[in-house]
């Protein structure tokens, strides 16, 4: 996940992580979460900077990017998920229709 500063005291980590221990702890799942966090500071926000940053948690073995919308940060991750197919979870954004929606590999949730 990729989260700003501003984000952190909303409960987002705790949900993600207490889904990762109630998943990895049911002993019939044939696989386990490995669930991860970054904390984004102001001076990585820019496009640049962002994109070096996924793209080094994707060749250590990330297979899904999760954040919040961010605005052109989040536009980022939309267009790096899309290009290498990898899912991209949004915890912010309402859903949309499937008409109105083109992409395959987004997924948005909210409580």
């Amino acid at each position: 996940t990729y989260i700003q500063p501003d984000e952190e005291d909303n409960g987002i980590l705790q949900t993600i992580q207490h889904g990762e221990m109630m998943h990895n702890n049911d002993k019939n799942n044939p696989f386990k979460f490995s669930f991860s966090n970054r904390q984004l500071h102001a001076e990585e926000i820019d496009t640049w900077n962002l994109m070096n940053i996924a793209c080094d948690d994707l060749k250590v073995g990330a297979m899904a990017l999760m954040c919040g919308n961010m605005g052109k940060p989040y536009e980022a991750f939309l267009a790096l998920t899309e290009n290498m197919e990898i899912p991209l979870v949004n915890w912010d954004l309402s859903p949309v229709l499937p008409a109105e929606e083109t992409r395959n590999l987004l997924v948005i949730i909210r409580n």
